[in-house]
């Protein structure tokens, strides 16, 4: 694993000297700036994993990923991927909320967060892009983008079996196998198959929460025209149906034991397990088809067509009241359908190296929510049509019923050009623009059927013009060193927020204006000998940032409330270095520091021991965003050895430090993830001449446990945490042909 600016490994071409022999750190080759590059070569923070890091690390999901990158945070919550790098994250979890960070596969985007937890298998390399990614990858790349390159169809026929078994009862299966059928198609399919027990128990209904029951498949088919010219089709199909992603009460909300205030869940003493009477449901189902013509034009010209359609459904259930009584349950049934063109136009001459662009896009999706109480009655069998007009009265047998409906619609054409020149030898201009246009439009049902419907219909659109420039340079003062600095700028589309109006005024909530990030950031690479360092600064500014959070109203009611309210500063730097000591032993370190803060805020603060009022306003300038520690650092030795002809072993440990981080704009102990520490390691065997390979590992050795998120839960009047894994370990039996 070698070690690059920001993240794990950095790929500049480097020596160590043991006894007189020279060994030289192999290169990792990069497009996330839409070109193949040397990792050492792109100026800009980035991360690279190659598969190598994937399979022996037992990363099985993008969330293993942020623990070990500084300044960059990635969870889950309410089975939605939380990304956050440099502090800009997703930090709404209604229907139609937008992420701060992109991901994208083989080129095309996930729009959705929900969507964002599938794909992670038979992967050639994982690419983290740290900083505004505007002009390159247009919305929603404020913090930076996630991109997953798979493996692709080979001329030779090759393939892999990996078997896990670990405690929990971890099943796992990974397999691929690829070749060609004729001189000209080649092909190539994938699949996975994971299992495991609970990470917790539903007390009440005696069965596991937290589990995983999934099911993945990709499969390719290339056409080589002839040497310039080649299609690649690529189909993936994933689903889950477990009761993963549950949220378990932590403590009460409120220092108060009586009143709309007081707590309402029953809190477990394991902070792994709930009490409910609704064993909770996670079930997804995605399938995309992504189509990708690569023409060789020339040795200066090369043409990409990237063309891609995704389909998704998310039908979760929990019970927001969490107890024993009859309460309060919650189902959702979210349905994406999402469209993208990009052509790509790249050209390279001695100096001169450029890629214009254009980008279509739309999505469609529903969003389709229920809510059931349980008043001593049963909530079984309700499932109203989606078109309110049809909904019936509410049963006699049921509690009232509140119903949220909505559609939206989102259209987006962009054209982008990136432009580096070299102006004298080793020293390059940078220039890129991107200009959007991107009309959204929604409606929303709203009614609370109790016992007649009550129908709150509304329409909104908005239509936004954006351009986003980027300007920087290149200095390479000696063919060891470079020197970079730009300036960027992106945008956060505005949320629409599906089957929500305002509950004070009962109108459709607008489309909210775009978060708007400008960036400055400077670093360098360089190695001295067997050393490799990077480091880098950078500093944002952020206006009309997007703020969701939820309010208590009443004593039986929560609010959701979503507005343009606040501006904010980031401020930070990260270091990162890779040294082979000798042959055989090599060290990898890496550390972060962020200083993002609200520099305007006028709120409520939600956990405020009363009912709010209007008068109620406090400021949340000088508080930490969430999610944003100030301090990370990571710290990786292995030992990599031949112990015959036959067999090589690598043995791996980490420490891994995350520091305080809140979960609102407001500091509070029961919101605070403390700072932690988690220890991972891995013996790695290799026999060669058999083909087979045994990974024994162990994740979070030290067992700690922690939060990936913390949340208010306004319906219980409870903290909600989302439990990160406990200690794993397990053993991964390979081999190759």
């Amino acid at each position: 694993m070698l070690i690059g600016l920001g993240s794990l490994c950095l790929q500049l071409p480097a020596y160590a000297e043991d006894n007189n022999k020279i060994y030289e750190i192999d290169e990792i080759i990069v497009t996330v700036q839409k070109r193949a590059q040397s990792l050492s070569d792109v100026s800009a923070s980035i991360s690279a994993m190659t598969s190598s890091d994937i399979e022996q690390q037992q990363i099985t999901n993008v969330g293993d990923l942020g623990s070990s990158i500084p300044n960059v945070s990635i969870g889950d919550t309410l089975g939605i991927a939380q990304i956050t790098i440099r502090g800009l994250g997703l930090d709404s979890f209604y229907v139609g909320g937008e992420p701060s960070v992109a991901m994208h596969v083989d080129g095309a985007v996930i729009s959705r967060g929900e969507a964002q937890l599938g794909s992670f298998f038979d992967l050639e390399r994982v690419e983290i892009l740290r900083g505004p990614s505007g002009t390159l990858y247009g919305r929603n790349a404020t913090g930076g983008t996630v991109n997953l390159i798979s493996k692709k169809p080979t001329e030779e026929w090759e393939g892999y079996v990996r078997a896990t078994y670990g405690n929990y009862n971890t099943i796992e299966f990974n397999s691929a196998v690829g070749g060609p059928i004729t001189e000209k198609l080649l092909t190539r399919i994938a699949y996975q198959r994971r299992m495991r027990d609970g990470f917790g128990k539903n007390l009440i209904t005696n069965t596991d929460i937290n589990d995983v029951n999934m099911h993945s498949v990709r499969g390719q088919l290339q056409y080589i025209f002839n040497p310039s010219v080649d299609f690649l089709l690529s189909a993936e199909y994933h689903t889950q149906n477990d009761s993963n992603y549950v949220p378990t009460p932590l403590a009460s909300a409120f220092p108060v034991t009586t009143g709309p205030l007081a707590n309402r869940a029953d809190i477990p003493s394991s902070i792994r397990d709930i009490i409910s009477d609704n064993p909770g449901i996670n079930d997804r189902e995605t399938w995309a088809l992504t189509g990708t013509l690569s023409w060789e034009i020339d040795d200066q010209f090369a043409f990409t067509s990237l063309t891609h359609y995704r389909d998704y459904n998310h039908r979760p259930s929990v019970d927001v009241s969490l107890n024993a009584a009859p309460g309060t349950h919650a189902s959702q049934n979210l349905e994406t359908q999402t469209f993208s063109q990009e052509f790509q136009l790249n050209y390279t001459n001695d100096r001169l190296t450029a890629i214009a662009g254009l980008y279509y896009y739309n999505e469609k999706i529903h969003g389709f929510n229920t809510v059931c109480i349980r008043v001593l009655r049963t909530c079984d069998g309700f499932d109203p049509v989606a078109d309110q007009i049809s909904i019936p009265l509410a049963p006699t047998d049921m509690g009232p019923i509140l119903y949220q409906n909505g559609f939206g619609k989102t259209d987006v054409l962009a054209a982008f050009l990136n432009v580096s020149y070299e102006v004298v030898d080793n020293f390059n201009v940078l220039f890129g623009a991107r200009y959007s246009y991107e009309h959204r439009e929604g409606d929303n049902d709203n009614a609370y059927l109790a016992t007649a419907p009550i129908p709150n219909f509304g329409h909104v659109e908005r239509n936004l013009s954006r351009f986003d420039p980027m300007i920087g340079f290149e200095w390479r003062p000696n063919e060891d060193l470079m020197v970079y600095a730009n300036y960027k700028s992106a945008y956060k589309a505005g949320v629409f927020f599906l089957g929500n109006i305002d509950h004070l005024t009962g109108d459709i909530i607008p489309i909210l204006a775009p978060e708007i990030v400008k960036g400055f950031e400077a670093g360098l690479k360089g190695n001295v000998g067997a050393l490799n360092i990077a480091l880098s600064a950078f500093t944002y500014d952020l206006t009309d940032k997007q703020v969701s959070r939820t309010i208590p109203a009443s004593a039986n009611t929560s609010i959701p409330v979503f507005e343009n309210a606040a501006g904010a500063s980031i401020n930070g730097f990260e270091l990162e270095f890779d040294w082979r000591m000798t042959q055989d032993l090599s060290f990898f370190g890496s550390l972060g520091y962020l200083d993002a803060k609200f520099t305007e805020f006028d709120t409520v603060n939600p956990l405020d021991a009363h009912l709010p009022t209007a008068s109620d306003l406090k400021s949340a300038a000088g508080n930490r965003l969430p999610l944003a520690p100030k301090w990370s650092g990571t710290m990786r030795m292995e030992y990599e050895t031949d112990i015959n002809d036959n067999l090589g072993i690598l043995f791996g440990i980490e420490a891994l430090y995350k520091g305080d981080v809140q979960s609102l704009p407001f500091p509070s102990e029961v919101t605070k993830q403390a700072a932690y520490v988690l220890v991972n390691t891995n013996l790695f065997f290799t026999f060669e001449d058999q083909g087979i390979t045994l990974n024994l590992w162990m994740r979070n050795l030290t067992d700690k446990t922690y939060m990936n998120s913390k949340l208010l839960g306004g319906s219980c009047r409870c903290i909600l945490g989302i439990a990160a894994a406990p200690r794993t370990f397990g053993a991964t039996v390979g081999f190759e042909f």
